[in-house]
Order: C-alpha cells, then sequence, then structure tokens
C-alpha cells in the first residue's frame, strides 16, 4: 500500500505538463481508482483536503481553458461528476 504522499508526488507529477494527454489519462485512471479513498481520508484528517480541492479546482481549470482534445476533456469532466 502506498501512502498519501507518495500518491500526492504521483499525482503533482502527472500534472507538471497540463497538455500533456497521456499523463492526463493516467491521471484519470489513477483518480477513478483510488480517488474515493482520497476523499474518504480528507474528510476524516481534514489535513489533506486541501490538496485534493486544489486539485479538482486545477483539473477542472484545464477542462475550461480547451488547450487538450475532446476525449480527455470529457474524460476529466466525467471525473468531476463522479466526485459530486
Amino acid at each position: 500500500m502506498l501512502t498519501d504522499t507518495i500518491i500526492y508526488d504521483c499525482i503533482e507529477y502527472l500534472l507538471r505538463d497540463k497538455t500533456d494527454e497521456v499523463s492526463l489519462e493516467c491521471l484519470c485512471d489513477l483518480l477513478r481508482a483510488i480517488g474515493d479513498k482520497l476523499d474518504a481520508k480528507a474528510k476524516k484528517k481534514h489535513t489533506k483536503k486541501s490538496k485534493l480541492e486544489k486539485l479538482y479546482c486545477e483539473l477542472n481549470t484545464i477542462v475550461k481553458e480547451e488547450k487538450i482534445s475532446a476525449r480527455i476533456r470529457f474524460m476529466i469532466q466525467n471525473l468531476l461528476e463522479l466526485r459530486k
């Protein structure tokens, strides 16, 4: 099992280039797999929540900027909707 620190490091690494569609797709896959667990931990600890909120705000900004393909934009939008 990976620690939260390692997971957030991976997330930051995947977000380093906000136009790299392969990285964004991997990020979506990662968040689809473990996003609910990160949310649950964040609600318990209240410490990682700001990091998680910042991440989802960043993803929302990426969608709005429209610098990526429609396929990846819709993938991110679906992920954001799953979280609600």
